[in-house]
């Protein structure tokens, strides 16, 4: 059995930038680790992820002319995992960090009868929260605990005020009804993908309270309230740009996850369209897929994931962009991990290739390459179908799809994918029969079946060479 080490597996897929933080975490609060970290870190670099043969590497050079002791290594990554932990919790929750020691210095303040200065920290405090990150950084629960404090304050001086008390109030339903909305969104999304319908409890009352109390100006909770309409009203396009229109707002201030959560519902929104045949979504797409890897929210650990790699690639062959794809193909291809990029390189590659009619070309990057990731596997020999349909090769064409048919029947891994290949096999094995003896009527009727499966891959591109055939 291959050896793991769960500190060496996480350390190996942060970016660039996270192991340099990682490294100046170490140095800032364990200058012992630092300084063993340092003389193992080239080794840690090198392209060969064997765990035994790095642990090998690593003592001999931490304990020159000594005999190898596993339980040492062992130690020593464990202790770095721990560090490993800790920083991981301290990138992320930075800001949330620095709030939390602002608010325990004014409890502090009060509680020391510091009256001056405690009126001083939490106007500063509240003047903070307003320029940084919202939604799902939890402003209004931050107001609610900063107007506590000066709530507490004001009854110890004797001075309660109604409008600070009802405005601690506010902020508190106002950042339980955000969470509400958020947590109604990820079920709508789950529902959209499934055939179960779900009660979300009291989820009409509480939108009928933000309108009551006229919330839904409040930037934070419109937006929320937006994606809500397109995602139960996707037919009314007027609602996708109305979301846009506040997305792209100065009202907002965007953080990492914000744009993840809400890019995201506008991104499947626009995948959705263009797979019900509305090409002016195209454009919209595109943009979205470009900001979400400008802005980082389409990466993990400053990877891009190797289907939205392919996405963007269909996208732009679907648009007739040849020279786009070719630019996307080369300049994203550095954000793939290692391990995958170049099976996803050449697969796009042939790709671009099928699209320039260079067939050739591309039947060489198909058939020479092994894919690893079953996808990826399937998605190649689609391709070859589709080469050997578009050169009207229909007898190899339909040997091609039974041995395929038969593949994925055998392919375990492939999930609920399968349905949406086979499905598409099925179809395209008609049509290659259509194109031999099929009546016009035949064929008018296999459309009517193509344009009704909503499961199934490639559906556009079986429509239009069909349309060829029949002509």
């Amino acid at each position: 059995m291959k050896e793991k080490n769960t500190f060496l597996e996480l350390y190996f897929i942060l970016n660039e930038e996270a192991k340099t933080k990682f490294s100046a975490f170490l140095k800032r609060h364990d200058e012992n680790y630092y300084a063993e970290f340092q003389k193992i870190k080239g080794i840690l670099s090198r392209k060969n992820r064997d765990i035994a043969t790095i642990k090998l590497h690593v003592f001999e050079k931490l304990y020159p002319n000594l005999e190898y002791k596993d339980v040492s290594i062992r130690l020593l990554f464990s202790d770095l995992l721990s560090c490993l932990k800790r920083f991981l919790y301290y990138d992320q929750n930075q800001q949330q960090l620095e709030y939390h020691i602002e608010l325990n210095f004014i409890k502090f303040l009060r509680n020391n009868n510091q009256n001056r200065l405690f009126e001083n920290q939490h106007t500063t405090i509240l003047k903070k929260l307003d320029i940084q990150d919202s939604l799902l950084s939890l402003k209004f629960e931050k107001k609610y605990e900063v107007n506590y404090e000066l709530c507490q304050f004001e009854s110890t001086t004797n001075r309660f005020n109604h409008t600070n008390f009802n405005s601690l109030i506010e902020n508190l339903d106002i950042s339980h009804l955000i969470k509400k909305l958020h947590h109604y969104i990820e079920l709508l999304t789950i529902e959209s993908i499934s055939s179960s319908s779900i009660q979300f409890p009291l989820i009409i009352e509480s939108i009928d309270l933000i309108y009551s109390k006229k919330w839904d100006e409040i930037p934070e909770i419109s937006i929320y309230l937006k994606a809500i309409k397109l995602i139960k009203n996707s037919e009314d396009e007027n609602n996708f740009f109305a979301f846009k229109e506040l997305m792209n707002s100065n009202s907002l201030n965007w953080g990492l996850n914000e744009f993840q959560f809400f890019g995201k519902i506008a991104l499947n929104y626009c995948i959705k369209k263009i797979n019900q045949f509305h090409a002016e979504f195209y454009v919209e797409t595109l943009h979205l897929y470009n900001h979400g890897v400008t802005h980082k929210w389409l990466l993990e650990n400053g990877k891009m994931n190797g289907a939205t790699y392919k996405n963007i690639i269909s996208l732009c062959i679907r648009m007739k962009e040849i020279e786009q794809a070719e630019y996307y193909l080369e300049s994203y291809k550095p954000l793939i991990n290692e391990d995958i990029s170049e099976s996803y390189y050449q697969f796009n590659k042939a790709r671009i290739h099928k699209e320039k009619q260079e067939y050739k070309k591309a039947l060489v990057l198909l058939n020479s390459n092994i894919f690893k990731d079953p996808l990826i596997e399937v998605n190649a020999r689609i391709e070859v179908i589709k080469i050997l349909f578009e050169q009207k090769d229909y007898e190899l064409c339909i040997n091609k799809v039974q041995s395929v048919m038969n593949w994925i029947k055998r392919n375990k891994e492939l999930g609920y994918h399968r349905e949406y290949y086979i499905n598409f096999l099925k179809l395209t094995l008609r049509v290659c029969n259509s194109a031999f003896n099929g009546t016009k009527e035949e064929r008018k009727e296999l459309v009517k079946m193509i344009k009704a499966e909503a499961k199934m891959v490639e559906k556009s591109w079986l429509i239009d060479q069909f349309a060829k055939t029949m002509n």
